[in-house]
């Protein structure tokens, strides 16, 4: 079962019935094989790869990273010299009651205990601690800096001295938080979340939303392409619904819209409106004093400040020098006045009318069928 070869101290084989192979070539090159299910490479310490039957791989360069993996089997591999599933020197220490209970002793150190793979204890000098219940609960102290909780598989927990929480639910949900500073939130690969220190906000669901904020600076919002949203300190706004509708304000001071090159919209403080539908309608306000509609270059009027009130009065004198044209005694037959007041009456009527009709018509454009709003 048990099979041991060196040759010149360089190379080790232990075997166990062809379930565990080790070599060692001048302490620079190690390897374990687990029925072909674990395999671990070190050149010089410098780079380890973990496979678990080829679903999980692992690399650390020097020392820096470290890899749990918890699938029916434990495995733990670290190069801070703390905790080795597998060591050298005769440190590793392997007992097997019929498969229900083992124990692994590293220098002292390492304590492992197995009840029929129902219960799980690891100590490392009272700092690691590792309890498994049928694989439905973990949980590993390192000296109250590093506490790791799995519920089978679906709620993991990582706590580094309160500066670091990791909390995944079945691969849908990860959350990272560095001293309150780097937040990380995964929801099925669909919602990401990132904070440092309330300066830096990602957000992205499924590619499709995404959402920038440094400090309440900048914000960004993507929704697959279709809707983005750019704030500067609240003061520049860019939204894009597939390049069809853009909108930027500037401190509330310069609004632009344009659906597919389509509508226009600018606003300076409220004093300078333009609308152009594919070059078809244009409309200018300055303060509410000058306004301009151009259909097609077809029609054009303008009206200032108080336009409606002139044509208004001119419509009523009108009316009112038609009365006394009719109350008159006079003949008549001064037929050029009755002509020159009707057309009058009808130039302000007309115009009054048209007037009403064109800006109610934008105006209902506007609101209703483009949603555009001063």
């Amino acid at each position: 079962m048990l099979e041991l070869k060196s040759l010149a101290r360089n190379t080790k084989l232990p075997s166990l019935a062809g379930m565990l192979e080790f070599v060692s070539l001048a302490e620079t090159l190690e390897f374990v094989s687990l029925a072909g299910m674990l395999e671990l490479v070190s050149l010089a310490g410098m780079l380890e790869l973990v496979s678990l039957a080829g679903m999980l791989e692992f690399v650390s360069l020097a020392g820096m990273l470290e890899f749990v993996s918890l699938a029916g089997m434990l495995e733990f591999v670290s190069l801070a010299g703390m905790l080795e599933f597998v060591s050298l020197a005769g440190m590793l220490e392997f007992v097997s009651l019929a498969g229900m209970l083992e124990f692994v002793s590293l220098a002292g150190m390492l304590e492992f205990v197995s009840l029929a793979g129902m219960l799980e204890f690891v100590s490392l000098a009272g700092m690691l601690e590792f309890v498994s219940l049928a694989g439905m609960l973990e949980f590993v102290s390192l000296a109250e800096m590093l506490e790791f909780v799995s519920l089978a598989g679906m709620l993991e927990l990582v706590l580094l001295a309160g500066m670091l929480e990791f909390v995944s639910l079945a691969g849908m949900l990860e959350f990272v938080s560095l001293a309150e500073t780097l937040e990380f939130v995964s929801l099925a690969g669909m919602l990401e979340l990132v904070l440092l220190a309330g300066m830096l906000e990602l957000v992205l669901l499924a590619g499709m939303l995404e959402l920038v904020s440094l400090v309440g600076m900048l914000e960004l919002v993507l929704l697959a392409g279709m809707l983005e949203l750019v704030s500067l300190a609240g003061m520049l706004e860019l939204v894009s619904l597939a390049g069809m509708l853009e909108f930027v304000l500037l401190a509330g001071m310069l609004e632009f819209v344009s659906l597919a090159g389509m509508l226009e919209f600018v606003s300076l403080a409220g004093m300078l409106e333009f609308v152009s539908l594919a070059g078809m309608l244009e409309f200018v306000s300055l303060a509410g004093m000058l306004e301009f509609v151009s259909l097609a270059e077809l029609f054009e009027f303008v009206s200032l400040a108080e336009l409606f009130v002139v044509e208004f009065v001119s419509f009523l004198e009108t009316v009112s020098f038609l009365r006394k044209v009719n109350a008159t005694a006079e003949p008549i037959p001064k037929r050029a006045k009755q002509n020159r007041a009707t057309y009058k009456l009808l130039r302000s009527f007309l115009l009054n009318a048209g007037s009403i009709i064109l800006v109610g018509t934008f105006v209902h454009l506007q609101k209703n069928v483009f949603g555009v709003r001063k």
